[in-house]
């Protein structure tokens, strides 16, 4: 269930679980480091079956070092320190970062840190956990909304801040959680501030842009629904059949669950298509169009935050209303209009590496050209489109005949 190894002279045990969670050991002999392998084995041993450990490993943790017995209480193995029931809240954040965050993305700990911080700033880093109440809760809810945070972006910390609750109840730190009253809500909600960037908007946006990675940046929001800008900043020129015309896409956001660390996307004709091909001979320009070589270059060591200046100047200079959520809206416009042109839920759901509840309540928009459908004027406007669209066809039919 354990196995023993060793790495620049120090040991190391790791347990059988997803991520393989380590408890180190420092440099000790083999012999020792064998001999704290096997109460670590029956302790884990224990733990599967509802047993108590043997009585020599009882008596080999009533003996360790308080650091080891801290560490096998975070990984569940064994009951905290008597005195770790005192534990403030800067100790327990410090703790669950420790134990969770090597297996989170830069992204997540970010969003954990802002929690954690505000939650610190509110209550006091020294307040021990355990006389934190629902009350507390409810006042800490309160204080984010006066801040002028959101009620999504309040709803996600006191998530996040309800979360390490439970991590330190497993531990037996605390009894109770004081968020699990349910007066303080977490779930999420749809942003009341959902936009919608239609196709002449986006074209008109495109326009404004200079240089061929920017404009594929913006056309992989709109008119292929990645995700800005972690599913762009990991795409290569080999994720891209031009002969089958897919694209694959790589997606952090989904890694962790099985099957979906990657997903297909049509190589979508029309814009995105001569968007991607414009690229493509500037980057055969400069020897940048190996398998291996990044599509987009530019974001390398970029930061999400520094891509919004780019385009929001762009859509000034459009005189294109500026939309919220800059990357999202694009990425929901995509989806929107795919769904519209009636393409299956499932399919699109698929190219977008979403499901069809979270699209249905965070993606799916209604814009003018849905009430137009069941207009008269829209219907008109519509007809008038369709016998001039008539005309060009006829006479690119003649144009082609004469040739």
């Amino acid at each position: 269930m354990a196995s023993l190894s060793s790495e620049n002279g120090r040991r190391i045990i790791y347990l059988n679980r997803p991520r393989r969670p380590k408890v180190s050991l420092g440099r000790i002999s083999k012999s020792q480091a064998e001999s704290i392998c096997r109460h670590v084995e029956n302790l884990e041993a224990a733990k599967l079956d509802g047993s108590a450990p043997h009585d020599r490993t009882s008596r080999w943790l009533r003996e360790i070092d308080s650091k080891l017995r801290r560490r096998l209480a975070d990984l569940g193995l064994c009951e905290p320190l008597e005195s770790d029931r005192g534990l403030t809240l800067g100790q327990a954040i410090e703790r669950y970062k420790l134990q969770k965050y090597p297996g989170y993305k830069p992204g997540t700990i970010q969003i954990h840190d802002q929690a954690f911080n505000q939650a610190k700033k509110f209550w006091g880093a020294r307040r021990p956990m355990q006389t934190i109440t629902g009350g507390d809760a409810e006042a800490l809810r309160d204080h984010m909304l006066q801040d002028g945070l959101a009620e999504a972006t309040t709803r996600k910390r006191c998530a996040i801040v309800a979360k390490l609750f439970r991590h330190a109840i497993k531990f037996r730190i605390i009894d109770r959680n004081p968020f699990a009253d349910g007066e303080v809500p977490m779930a999420n909600v749809a942003s009341p501030h959902a936009g919608y960037v239609s196709e002449a908007d986006a074209l008109a946006v495109l326009g404004k842009i200079s240089g061929s990675e920017w404009r594929l940046l913006f056309g992989l929001a709109r008119w292929a629904g990645l995700r800005i800008g972690s599913e762009a900043r990991p795409l290569r020129w080999g994720d891209i059949d031009f002969d089958a015309e897919r694209i694959r896409v790589t997606s952090p956001k989904t890694a962790n669950y099985p099957g979906r660390e990657t997903r297909l996307i049509p190589l979508f004709t029309g814009t995105l298509e001569r968007l991607v091909l414009d690229r493509l001979a500037v980057a055969q320009d400069s020897d940048e169009a190996a398998p291996g070589d990044l599509v987009l270059p530019m974001l390398r060591g970029r930061s999400d935050a520094s891509l919004r200046k780019r385009i929001t100047t762009a859509a000034d200079a459009a005189g294109v209303p500026q939309w919220r959520r800059l990357w999202h809206t694009l990425r929901a416009s995509c989806q929107t209009d795919l769904v519209t042109r009636g393409v299956a839920p499932h399919v699109v759901c698929a190219f977008l590496g979403n499901s069809p509840k979270i699209a249905e309540k965070h993606y799916l928009r209604v814009h003018d050209a849905h009430f137009d459908q069941h207009t008269a004027r829209g219907q008109k406007m519509g007809a008038e489109m369709g016998a001039v669209r008539g005309r060009q066809a006829l006479q690119s039919e003649d144009t082609a005949e004469k040739t």
